[in-house]
């Protein structure tokens, strides 16, 4: 059984999901299937940040000092 999804993507995100198929010698429907499938069976950035907050794997940091890191980035 087959299911049609249809999803929109942006300019951008299109032509480099039809350059990396074309340098797979892949049709774009063929390589945004596998490349689906692949994600599928990895941890979102989600899942693990979940997972690390649950499992004590993070470093806190006063609110203070995340504004202070923050700036320092620009």
């Amino acid at each position: 059984m087959s299911r049609v999804i249809q999803t929109t993507v942006d300019d951008q995100l299109g032509h480099e999901l039809q350059m990396k198929a074309e340098n797979l010698g892949l049709s774009l429907s063929s390589y945004v299937r596998a490349t689906l499938k692949t994600s599928l069976n990895q941890k979102s950035l989600v899942e693990q940040g979940l997972d690390d907050v649950k499992n004590g794997r993070v470093e806190e940091v006063s609110l203070e000092e995340f504004k202070k890191e923050l700036r320092a980035l620009r």
